[in-house]
């Protein structure tokens, strides 16, 4: 029974003395490339609507001359009030 008492204790301090290797482990790199390839399919997701309108993220006010114009030169079937069927009536 004594030496059942040794045998257990040595795996005991040994799971002691496992807990500076625990924190290895924790930042294994297959752990940490994880949470790395995450977070990049988000940005990545994110990314498309500001492609969309880039001129907006240059320059705004860019970004609404260039709104306007094409609003001026494609208006809209309800917005005739804004082109020139106004001048017309």
């Amino acid at each position: 029974a004594c030496a059942a008492e040794p045998n257990p204790t040595p795996p005991q301090p040994a799971s002691q003395a496992s807990l500076p290797p625990a924190p290895p482990p924790k930042l294994d790199p297959g752990i940490l490339k994880q949470p790395d390839h995450l977070p990049p399919p988000n940005p990545e997701a994110v990314v498309p609507p500001p492609v969309v309108d880039p001129e907006m993220a240059v320059d705004p006010e860019k970004s609404l001359r260039w709104r306007l114009s094409f609003l001026l030169r494609h208006p809209h079937p309800l917005h005739f009030h804004l082109g020139r069927n106004s001048a017309d009536s």
